[in-house]
């Protein structure tokens, strides 16, 4: 599986749902983006370079995914954005939208990613000082998002997401064992 950066990730998350649903996390969403993630893994994507170095993220303190999508897009390469706005809207998303759904969708990890964040930070340490700065910025990242979640997340995005989990590890599972 192809890795690529946090921000490309991030953009990803830019182009999801339609926006009169009350909550991203549909299963409708789910499957969408689970066909973007497969398109996203068939590309070459020539643009991403395995040393380059993470960069801090910055949330507002705002709720208004609209804007956060815009400070996002604001920082990102053009022609990676246009690539990730291209494939989301191919699939029917709006950016905005699925930035968010991407971000929210995160919140159905988030005690496992506390955990590993707890357990990365303390063998930070004893790493070499230049994986230390890159694993220091990543774990800065992932605190700011869980923060923007634990902030933005609805009771409705909340019991959207307990009803998603099982289908998601469901999807996955289906997408692992075809592959």
């Amino acid at each position: 599986m192809k890795r690529f950066p946090l921000w490309a990730g991030s953009l990803l998350m830019l182009c999801s749902t339609p926006t009169l649903a009350k909550t991203v996390l549909t299963e409708k969403n789910l499957n969408t983006y689970l066909q973007i993630m497969q398109e996203r893994d068939a590309l070459d994507d020539s643009s991403y370079e395995p040393d380059e170095p993470a960069t801090e993220l910055t949330f507002a303190t705002h709720c208004d995914w609209q804007r956060h999508y815009q400070d996002a897009v604001a920082t990102a390469p053009a022609n990676d954005v246009a690539e990730v706005e291209a494939i989301a809207k191919r699939h029917g998303f709006a950016p905005v939208d699925y930035y968010e759904f991407t971000h929210k969708l995160q919140w159905m990890s988030l005690e496992e990613m506390q955990m590993v964040l707890k357990s990365s930070e303390a063998m930070l340490n004893t790493l070499p000082a230049d994986s230390r700065a890159e694993l220091e910025i990543e774990i800065i990242n992932q605190n700011k998002i869980i923060a923007l979640l634990q902030r933005c997340m609805t009771q409705e995005d909340k019991q959207a997401a307990q009803r998603l989990k099982p289908v998601m590890m469901k999807k996955i599972m289906q997408m692992i064992d075809n592959s």
